[in-house]
């Protein structure tokens, strides 16, 4: 209830140009927002108004009337008239067929949109670490620049004391130079990834202040294959399409069994009453519809075949996501913490070093920092994958619960 409240107010507010979005606010409104997701709730009432619409009987009756006026050989006149009434019947189980097709295509139509709400979901989560590394880098470089600003500032301090050289100045200034162009890049990257992000939600405003939360324990599953296998809305959407196609195909079949029409005349003929009760069935002549049948039938064996091949692609791929996912996790918990510029700014201070080790003590604590920035950032793009692989939105922030229902 708080997280649809949060999303709400991030889509309905008004009068500040950037909002603060958590990253399971960003998943929770892609999933419900995202107009992938409109999409599909519209497909989804659409087969739901199909599958009610399957219930009602084919045909409708069929009233005629017919008059006319005669001459008799003998002079006489008469008004005849007919009056019928005719009700095509609809026979051969082809009613409850179709009720059974049109309830596996809404079933596929809410397999459909539970895909469309994992794929907006995870989109989203990337998104927003990118967004959220983008944003990371844009504040080192920001560091970066003030570093190569504060060391151009101490080697011409130090030039004017006659304790540095001019070739110490030069280097400060080459790396501020270089400072300034990775801030620039930095900058773009940053409105580049939160552009993206603010399509990946579906939201009409950009977004800013992003944080990514510790990361949960992996809690993985013993057979991540089979947990795909078992859940996966794409292996369900496959899966109900294919029945519908198999009640398709024995609906064409039972084409083949013409529908009778009853009929009940009376009228008025020459100044006699008539009655007449009547029944008229095709004749499978001319189109037997067999081929259709035949048509039908491989139409559903395909689509058994492609399902088969699918439950054996999501579960291997369930299986490498989850292995990419404990590297990834080894990989961040060997990490080692986060460098501190403050020490190797106060040893610049205290004459300690000269410009030419701050500037190669300087780069390393870049990169370092950027690889810790860059362990953190795949390690959550790792769950991101391990979560679409198994079909479990639920597991990017957590662990897999009951499965989501559209």
């Amino acid at each position: 209830m708080r997280r649809s409240v949060l999303a709400l107010a991030f889509l309905c507010s008004a009068g500040a140009q950037a909002e603060a979005l958590a990253l399971a606010d960003a998943v929770h409104l892609a999933a419900q927002r995202h107009p992938d997701v409109v999409a599909a709730e519209k497909r989804l009432a659409a087969a739901e108004a199909r599958a009610e619409q399957a219930h009602s009987y084919r045909y409708n009756p069929e009233i005629s009337y017919e008059a006319q006026r005669r001459r008799l050989r003998d002079g006489g006149r008469t008004r005849d008239f007919y009056l019928t009434l005719a009700q095509p019947l609809e026979v051969g189980g082809k009613r409850d067929l179709r009720i059974q097709k049109a309830e596996a295509e809404r079933k596929a139509a809410a397999a459909a949109l539970a895909l469309a709400r994992l794929q907006a979901g995870v989109r989203a989560a990337r998104a927003y670490v990118q967004a959220w590394h983008a944003q990371q880098l844009l504040r080192l470089r920001k560091r970066e620049a003030a570093l190569a600003r504060r060391l151009v500032q101490a080697a011409q301090k130090r030039l004017a004391l006659g304790a540095g050289s001019a070739v110490e100045l030069q280097a400060a200034q080459g790396m501020r130079t270089e400072a300034e162009r990775r801030l620039l890049t930095a900058r773009e990257s940053w409105l580049a990834a939160a552009r993206a992000l603010q399509e990946a939600i579906g939201a009409d405003k950009p977004v800013s202040a992003l944080t990514l939360p510790k990361p949960p324990p992996l809690a993985l599953p013993d057979d991540p294959g089979a947990l795909a296998r078992a859940r996966h809305p794409e292996l369900r959407h496959a899966q109900a399409l294919l029945d519908a196609a198999r009640l398709q195909a024995r609906l064409t079949e039972r084409a083949w069994t013409p529908d009778p029409t009853l009929s009940v005349m009376v009228g008025r003929e020459a100044g006699d009453r008539l009655a007449k009760l009547g029944i008229s069935v095709a004749l499978p002549i001319w189109n037997t519809r067999r081929d259709a049948a035949r048509a039908a039938f491989s139409e559903a064996a395909a689509r058994e075949e492609e399902l088969a091949w699918l439950a054996t692609r999501l579960a291997l791929a369930a299986r490498e996501a989850a292995r990419r996912l404990q590297a990834a996790a080894r990989a961040w918990q060997a990490a080692p913490p986060a460098p501190s510029f403050a020490l190797l700014e106060k040893a610049l201070d205290a004459g300690e070093i000269g410009v030419a080790s701050f500037i190669t003590l300087a780069q390393q604590l870049l990169r370092a920092q950027e690889a810790r920035l860059g362990l953190l950032r795949d390690l959550w793009l790792a769950r991101a994958r391990a979560a679409q692989a198994m079909g479990c939105l639920t597991f990017l922030l957590g662990t897999c619960t009951t499965e989501e229902q559209p």
